[in-house]
């Protein structure tokens, strides 16, 4: 385990969500530090899980899909299938005016539209160890 994540978070995280645990999940764009906490909390519960990076959406069956990538949102919802989706947005919807946030509000306006209905969760200001080195001031203090 690495020591920049608090084991008290990731025990609470295991203790509380019991239900992920034997379910196929897949995650989009996990490299950021929403998604290093997402995948280290579901390594620190012992879930099985796949990452999918850059490029064309996977092929496959899933319980959960993650979808944190601000691409390729329409195709990632079409061959999700049976999946239940959480679409992770951001806070820089709200002020914004740059590619990350124009996309992240056309990707709100297709999960919006979409027969899956994914969860769309508007996440922002985070506070806590950083998984990477990181240029932010809250990470460096």
């Amino acid at each position: 385990m690495v020591s920049d994540y608090p084991h008290t978070d990731l025990d609470h995280i295991k203790a509380h969500s019991p239900a992920l645990r034997g379910k196929r999940i897949l995650i989009t764009g996990s490299t950021g530090w929403f998604g290093s906490w997402i995948t280290r909390s579901l390594s620190h519960m012992g879930v099985s899980f796949t990452t999918q990076g850059r490029g064309p959406a996977p092929l496959g069956e899933y319980d959960y899909l993650i979808h944190l990538s601000p691409a390729n949102t329409q195709e990632v919802l079409d061959k999700a299938r049976k999946a239940k989706v959480l679409f992770v947005s951001s806070g820089a919807v709200y002020d914004r005016e740059d590619w990350y946030a124009d996309q992240k509000r056309e990707d709100e306006k297709i999960c919006k539209s979409h027969p899956s209905r994914p969860v769309i969760a508007r996440c922002f200001t985070f506070v806590g160890p950083s998984p990477k080195t990181s240029h932010r001031a809250v990470d460096i203090f």
